[in-house]
């Protein structure tokens, strides 16, 4: 039978939710386009799911989120068909069929490249908190490190040439945050003068020193290089260039490209945009990325309508706060060097991680699997030290960007979802991933996404350093227990840079002592890619085992050896 009330064309309203809410979808994209050609991923499908919840009343079960209900709209239509219990629609049996009523493309905002002034978004105002409170700690501000294995060498003159290009292409490389009176909010605005990234070269010992004509030194083994380039800070914004480049020429003829940046520009995956729009500079070919998020329409809500929407923000932080926690690393903001060791998991082992993470927490929406193992982990190394901690709590980044699109490369685009287990939730693999699935659930439920969002929008016109402070008290002085995050796949597309193949890829956060530790995933080439940060005195050698032991094997390789303390490895 038709689609009958209020479930009438249920096809072409879920198109227009995908296409108008959820993704960044072109004029072709119809109820048989593959949604995650088009940007689904596990934390869209959560929002999906959300969505469907409110337009249409239908709540879908875990065990029905499976790569084949969620490959087109028309699946999901037909699934939430079979929820309601109506009879899905006869369609022509023909390849790419039309929607019933296809929805209309939402105009695009123009890119924008340069600005005379820029406000901060709300991301943006607590990570230039969080850069001064490091900075005057000692811990070289908010930075982090993108890493390209190259092969072969790149050309250094190129390298150089897209450089230069891109400081004169994008102005906020080199830009000043600046308030417009004595108080009130920061925006960024354009430095008197562009400042060129410095680019460094470098030898690994025994490597054929192709780099020294262009002035490179040669010094130590190339794992050495990299854990020295990450302890090299950035100049404070509109001292210079909020980027750098580091250029490692390796023994067996390959390269390790290091992309230094600020956090004040760019969250992760802003720095993959950079890196594919560096690319589209060095080729003048196809579209690059958008640079700049067009401006945010001026909110309709006055400030108590704004402040009533962060509460369930703030009573869900008070309940997260109540929860005693403790981080591995040292008690008070404390200067040391960043550690670093990288594995990559080899395909087959990546395809088991998979399938295990989808045995516990659904084949698509896997953020709850991979969040309890790192739990669980640091877990394991409180235990050790005797001293196990009550709870742990951790904030992870959730993108707001539109998937599927094509920016914007600059700013934070974050909230961030808070999540906390007890002791006791932690004792079984099941126990914790189903912890953070229920506070996820929660936190997808009420919104508190947005909530998230308004909070640090009204929080703007604070002086940073008091909020800061006012952070900090809450957070017991520590920020939480460790870091955490899985962006996905490494800049999709993005298979080789000025010419040479990229091997693997994978970033290298810098965060704060405390919480001093911080485990990371990434994929790149179907191979998942572990990234554990510590600052130096925050894990023993024993203790980092001990973490990395109990994360393979809740990924469900107990077999693999945790390879010793080689800075850059593979299983």
């Amino acid at each position: 039978m038709p689609y009958a009330s209020p479930t009438h064309n249920l096809e072409p309203r879920l198109l227009n939710l995908v296409s108008g809410s959820l993704l960044s979808t072109g004029p072709d994209f119809t109820a048989q386009s593959d949604l995650f050609a088009a940007g689904l991923d596990s934390m869209a499908i959560m929002q999906l799911l959300l969505m469907v919840e409110e337009e249409f009343g239908v709540s879908i079960p875990a065990e029905s989120v499976s790569r084949a209900h969620f490959s087109t709209v028309r699946s999901v239509a037909a699934l939430i068909a079979a929820r309601l219990g109506l009879d899905a629609p006869a369609h022509a049996p023909t390849a790419l069929p039309a929607p019933d009523s296809p929805a209309p493309s939402p105009a695009k905002d123009q890119p924008r490249a340069s600005f005379e002034r820029l406000s901060l978004t709300p991301a943006d105002n607590f990570v230039l908190g969080l850069d001064g409170l490091m900075r005057r700690t000692g811990q070289h501000g908010h930075m982090a490190h993108s890493l390209l294995l190259l092969d072969p060498l790149p050309d250094v003159a190129a390298l150089r040439t897209l450089i230069t290009t891109a400081a004169h292409h994008f102005p906020l490389l080199s830009a000043r945050a600046r308030r417009r009176w004595l108080i009130g909010p920061h925006e960024w605005v354009p430095a008197g003068s562009v400042a060129i990234p410095t680019l460094r070269l470098l030898c690994e010992a025994g490597s054929a020193r192709l780099l020294e004509k262009h002035g490179a030194v040669t010094a130590g083994d190339a794992d050495s290089l990299v854990e020295d380039v990450i302890n090299t800070p950035l100049p404070p914004p509109g001292k210079g260039s909020m980027v750098a480049f580091t250029l490692i020429e390796c023994r067996d003829g390959t390269a390790r490209l290091i992309l230094t940046w600020s956090h004040l520009i760019f969250d992760a995956i802003g720095a993959e945009l950079f890196l594919t729009a560096l690319q589209h500079l060095h080729t003048g070919t196809g579209t690059p990325p958008d640079a700049l998020a067009p401006p945010p329409a001026p909110d309709p809500r006055h400030y108590g309508q704004r402040w009533q929407s962060t509460l369930p923000m703030v009573t869900y932080f008070y309940d997260i706060m109540a929860l005693p926690f403790r981080a591995l690393g040292a008690p008070r903001m404390t200067p040391g060097r960043r550690k670093y060791q990288i594995i990559t998991l080899t395909p087959e082992q990546s395809a088991t991680v998979t399938a295990r993470a989808a045995s516990f927490s659904g084949e698509l929406v896997t953020m709850p699997f991979h969040l309890a193992c790192v739990m669980r982990a640091h877990d394991r190394v409180f235990q050790h030290r005797g001293v196990r901690s009550p709870s742990l709590v951790t904030t992870v980044p959730v993108q707001v960007r539109k998937k599927g699109g094509s920016g914007p490369v600059f700013q934070n685009h974050l909230t961030m979802f808070f999540a906390a287990l007890t002791a006791g939730q932690m004792d079984t693999l099941d126990g914790a991933v189903k912890g953070i699935t229920d506070l996820h659930q929660r936190f997808l439920k009420e919104r508190l996404d947005l909530a998230f969002i308004d909070l640090l929008q009204l929080m703007r016109p604070m002086p940073p350093a008091l909020h800061m402070e006012m952070i900090n008290r809450y957070m017991k002085g520590i920020l939480a227990s460790f870091y955490h995050s899985h962006t996905g796949e490494f800049a999709p597309g993005l298979d080789t840079f000025l010419g040479t193949r990229i091997t693997s890829a994978c970033h290298i956060p810098g965060f704060s002592n405390p919480p001093g530790t911080g485990l990371f995933c990434n994929e790149k080439h179907g191979r998942l890619i572990i990234t554990l940060c510590w600052h130096d005195g925050c894990l023993t050698n024993e203790e980092r085992r001990i973490m990395l032991r109990s994360l393979l094997d809740d990924y469900g390789l107990p077999g693999a050896a945790v390879p010793e303390c080689a800075r850059l490895d593979s299983l």
